[in-house]
């Protein structure tokens, strides 16, 4: 081999990167039509990277609603996969995910009677599913060689990104800027333009 062979290093994490963005962007082949899903077996164990995990999330009972649509939609997803049959990780993490869904309406019932804020934060979502997972193995009496929570949590920080980005923005985009204000804001536009 000449050296104008050599290609430069890369680092392993980026080698990953590439190999996963050349088989998502890849066409599938016209004769078999594949369903794009998420695999929790299969999720990477690199942690998600959140810019505040002080975040509230669910704030209102508009927003619990939505989360919980955002869930059962999640779910009949994953339980609709048409992939192999489900492996032990991904039996636990179904488990989980429904008794976190069935859990999350008392969560927020306890955050209302507190009165701290009346909100739920990122954190707080992801650490109760954690607790819930842990609870879940320690039921399924596995002797797990590594504990794949790290893998699961990172999964349902992905559902919850997905969440934020999905459902949340509307709520945003939903405030309306008062009359006064508007009738303020075009006479200044007049005035600009004249």
């Amino acid at each position: 081999l000449g050296p104008h062979h050599l290609t430069p290093p890369r680092s392993p994490e980026l080698s990953g990167i590439y190999r996963r963005e050349f088989k998502e962007n890849k066409e599938p082949s016209p004769k078999v039509k594949r369903k794009r899903s998420v695999k929790i077996s299969n999720v990477a164990l690199e942690p998600v990277q959140w810019q505040n995990d002080s975040l509230q999330i669910i704030t209102s009972a508009s927003d619990l609603k939505s989360m919980d649509e955002f869930l059962l939609k999640k779910m009949n997803e994953l339980d609709n996969e048409d992939s192999k049959k489900d492996t032990l990780v991904d039996v636990v993490f179904k488990k989980a995910l429904k008794e976190f869904r069935q859990n999350i309406f008392s969560f927020y019932s306890s955050a209302l009677a507190m009165d701290d804020g009346k909100s739920i934060r990122y954190k707080d979502l992801y650490a109760l599913f954690e607790q819930i997972l842990e609870k879940t193995m320690r039921l399924e009496q596995r002797d797990w060689s590594e504990s794949p929570v790290k893998v699961w949590v990172n999964t349902f920080k992905v559902f919850l990104d997905e969440y934020m980005i999905e459902y949340k923005p509307l709520d945003y985009t939903a405030v309306k800027v008062p009359k006064t204000e508007r009738k303020k804001r075009r006479k200044k536009e007049a005035d600009v333009v004249s």
